[in-house]
């Protein structure tokens, strides 16, 4: 194939799709259809959720990759502000596609070196070994499970991963954790609940962090109230992450020590 020919990839798999995210290949566009399946593990038949969230996933691989998301019933308003992002109704027109795609490019110019720095610094591979913490992560969104279990994978933990309270408390009588990431909302018992039931019944209490998209001032103290030590906004993002774990270690080592 002629080297000056561009190549096209296309694929109905958000799994793919991902997958060639992650390789070696270097894209310079990303066209996605909402509507596509997001089903990340091809061995969960239930690893379906808000297709709007598939742009996270994309995000997650790449901050400065420009996305056209395609929609028949669309609104931007689903989509915090993200400049390299354009969101086009289907059926989509010939000069609204060129006219976005010059708007890319041209934002891309500018910003693609300033973004892969940005990554690098955020994901340190050895940040697991300067701070070693046994996690579990409880949340019950497939999508967002997926982005926190990468997010924690690329900073190199290995995290075990439940979707409720009830089966927190049944993990921690299994075995000790040093960390929990606890989602508030959640089905059959709530991150609150299972909290509050932890420190009533268990001598030996992990470090707890809220995992919420409530960002007012009352919820944050409810968390804490509930017994929680600290909170991280969803959707997740890695500085705030990497500087609550960081904030978990500390205390947890300094409790050892005492």
């Amino acid at each position: 194939m002629n080297p000056e020919e561009p190549e096209v990839l296309a694929t109905n798999s958000s799994e793919q799709a991902i997958t060639w995210l992650q390789s070696d290949k270097k894209f310079d566009l990303a066209i996605v259809d909402v509507g596509i399946p997001i089903t990340i593990n091809a061995d969960s038949s239930s690893d379906k959720s808000d297709n709007c969230d598939v742009r996270n996933l994309m995000r997650m691989q790449s901050s400065s990759l420009p996305i056209i998301l395609l929609s028949h019933f669309f609104s931007c308003d689903f989509f915090s502000p993200d400049p390299m992002t354009i969101c086009l109704s289907k059926p989509i027109k010939r000069s609204q596609l060129y006219n976005s795609l010059l708007k890319l490019c041209s934002h891309h110019s500018q910003t693609t070196i300033q973004a892969k720095q940005k990554d690098v610094s955020h994901f340190d591979e050895n940040f697991a070994d300067k701070f070693p913490l046994k996690i579990l992560l409880a949340e019950d969104n497939i999508v967002n499970q997926k982005i926190a279990t990468r997010f924690l994978n690329r900073l190199g933990y290995h995290v075990d991963v439940v979707s409720n309270g009830i089966k927190v408390l049944a993990s921690i009588c299994q075995q000790n954790y040093d960390v929990i990431l606890m989602d508030v909302h959640m089905p059959e018992m709530d991150g609150l609940t299972a909290t509050r039931r932890i420190v009533a019944e268990f001598p030996q209490k992990p470090w707890i962090i809220a995992l919420t998209a409530n960002a007012m001032q009352g919820d944050r103290e409810m968390c804490l109230e509930a017994g929680m030590q600290d909170y991280v906004s969803k959707p997740i993002q890695i500085k705030e992450l990497t500087q609550a774990l960081e904030k978990a270690y500390s205390a947890l080592r300094l409790n050892q020590n005492q």
